[in-house]
């Protein structure tokens, strides 16, 4: 796989998110973008609100979109956030700080750093931060009735499974949480037979190291302290784990982020159709984060991803 490749796919989820945006452009007025927080750096974390029809409070989802770790934007859970709160769910797409294309009010450089990044040294999560404090706001949002659940796609499946595994129960780790092509372990992507793998590519630039074809330790330490699969697991909220068959992202992510949590005692995931708090769902074709989002769960099934998601977050 190459990187071409992986950009026409974002390019692909951005042109169908842009199409149901103007869609639902014709009928209503579009749904309002906010600011949830601000960071000590300037940044201004923004999310674009979906409100149910009635009256609240709702369950709150935050869509988290992926990019590399250093693109993307809420136009691409546009679908998801429109189909979430038709199910009654208070959808949140939030921005988070990116480490290239920076979002709106981000410096390039704080504190003598690159913001946006995970590193090099521990104390450093500026994505995931971001995301848990996405989470809190929701939280304490008027029309949240104390649930937070979260779907994140690639990077932002990396970042709703850290929140999940690393938060804190009824504050900064969401309720469930949902990973589409989710990037789980920055650890396990060998480099292909004359290149750097993409994704190691994108991982190394993320833990702002440098670009190598054999990290030092000290690197790969850094990926670590980024990965979900590679955190002190604990209090696990449920678990949804979604991919295609040829999917972009490596399909080992799911198998290290499952083997991580049943490391730490979470029971056994379930197979679709097979509905539990730990379930995971490789679905036919090639579709890669939000992407899955219409496709069938499986080759002879009328059920779409979406409809699993919905019945995931409506079982809890």
């Amino acid at each position: 796989m190459n990187r071409c490749f992986q950009y026409s796919i974002v390019k692909i989820c951005v042109l169908c998110a842009m199409s149901s945006c103007a869609a639902f452009a014709q009928d209503t007025p579009p749904p309002p973008t906010e600011t949830y927080g601000l960071d000590a750096d300037g940044s201004i974390l923004q999310w674009v609100r979906y409100t149910p029809d009635g009256t609240g409070p709702w369950p709150a989802v935050i869509l988290i979109h992926g990019g590399e770790f250093r693109g993307g934007g809420p136009e691409l859970c546009a679908q998801a956030g429109l189909d979430l709160s038709a199910a009654g769910y208070l959808c949140l797409a939030i921005t988070y700080r990116l480490d290239e294309k920076l979002i709106l009010g981000q410096p390039a450089i704080f504190h003598g750093r690159r913001t946006g990044v995970a590193g090099p040294t521990p104390d450093i999560h500026d994505q995931s931060d971001d995301v848990q404090t996405a989470i809190r706001a929701a939280r304490a949002d008027p029309n949240c009735n104390g649930k937070v659940y979260g779907v994140g796609g690639s990077a932002g499946g990396c970042h709703v499974l850290f929140a999940a595994v690393t938060g804190t129960l009824g504050d900064d780790k969401p309720d469930a949480a949902v990973g589409l092509s989710g990037s789980y372990d920055g650890t396990d992507f060998p480099d292909g037979t004359t290149t750097i793998s993409p994704f190691k590519f994108d991982w190394l630039t993320y833990v702002n190291v440098p670009v190598v074809p054999d990290p030092p330790p000290s690197s790969i330490d850094s990926i670590k302290n980024a990965s979900p699969a590679w955190q002190s697991i604990s209090d696990v909220p449920p678990i949804l784990l979604v991919a295609s068959q040829n999917d972009p992202m490596p399909s080992n992510q799911i198998p290290d982020m499952v083997s991580a949590l049943q490391n730490a005692g979470v029971p056994a995931f379930t197979d679709w159709p097979v509905l539990s708090d730990y379930q995971k769902n490789v679905n036919p074709g090639n579709a890669h984060s939000f992407f899955n989002w219409l496709m069938p769960v499986a080759s002879d099934s009328a059920e779409l991803v979406r409809d699993e998601v919905i019945a995931f977050f409506d079982s809890i």
